[in-house]
């Protein structure tokens, strides 16, 4: 990104506007929960009808939620897909603060059906209910990217590197000595790492050198939530 903004501003140039980087968090169900949602009123001058009950359940092995049909569920036929396209489309804006949920796994296990009032819309707006009021009964929690670093730095700044890393909530995994030389392994909170590159070359007088990819998730501490100003209230 700095490579591209300096090309942009200088070899083009371009009066670029550049904001702060951000952290593409998600939000993750815990507990199993079931949630309800019934519609029965008059859109555009017609009586709709829309039965929908859903079990939620923690799926670490699906990063996006995955919707399924209990054997038996009185919903329509006609209705699943008005059901499923929007149990998908509501999991991508998570009950906290708008995360994406994730690790997920969507069953609809009971409705109900008024053949003379069926409608999808009915059946769209009783599903959206019914996640939402399984998500107030579960417990959800935001999670962040995790990445994993190594680091190469003369050992006369090792200290101060290990140090800094600790400042950051980094797990440091690993210390490996060749001579002079000190290469640190760990993974660190995505967050924690904007601009790493200046405040490494700082602490190394610009002989450390590092490198980062992808590790996964982890769950953030209610209280660091609040520190970062993404309690719920």
């Amino acid at each position: 990104l700095e490579v591209m903004r300096h090309r942009l501003e200088h070899e083009f140039p371009v009066a670029a506007r550049v904001g702060q980087p951000r952290v593409a968090y998600h939000a993750a169900v815990k507990e199993p929960a079931r949630g309800t949602g019934r519609v029965e009123r008059q859109l555009g001058g017609k009586d709709v009808f829309g039965h929908v009950e859903i079990e939620l359940a923690p799926d670490p092995e699906h990063l996006q939620p995955v919707v399924e049909w209990a054997p038996g569920v009185l919903v329509p036929a006609a209705m699943h897909k008005a059901v499923e396209t929007t149990l998908t489309l509501e999991s991508h804006v998570g009950p906290r603060f708008g995360f994406p949920l994730t690790q997920a796994r969507l069953r609809v296990v009971g409705g109900g059906s008024d053949p003379r009032r069926d409608a999808e819309m009915g059946f769209a707006q009783a599903a959206s209910l019914a996640l939402r009021d399984a998500l107030e009964r579960s417990r959800v929690v935001v999670l962040e990217p995790l990445m994993a670093f190594e680091i190469q730095s003369p050992a006369e700044f090792a200290s101060g590197i290990l140090a800094d890393l600790g400042a950051r909530k980094a797990e440091v995994e690993d210390v490996q000595a060749d001579g002079v030389l000190r290469t640190l392994h760990g993974k660190v909170p995505l967050s924690q790492m904007f601009g790493y590159s200046t405040a490494v070359r700082s602490l190394s007088q610009g002989r450390a050198g590092f490198s980062m990819s992808p590790a996964g998730f982890r769950e953030v501490p209610e209280s660091e939530l609040v520190a970062r100003g993404l309690s719920w209230t």
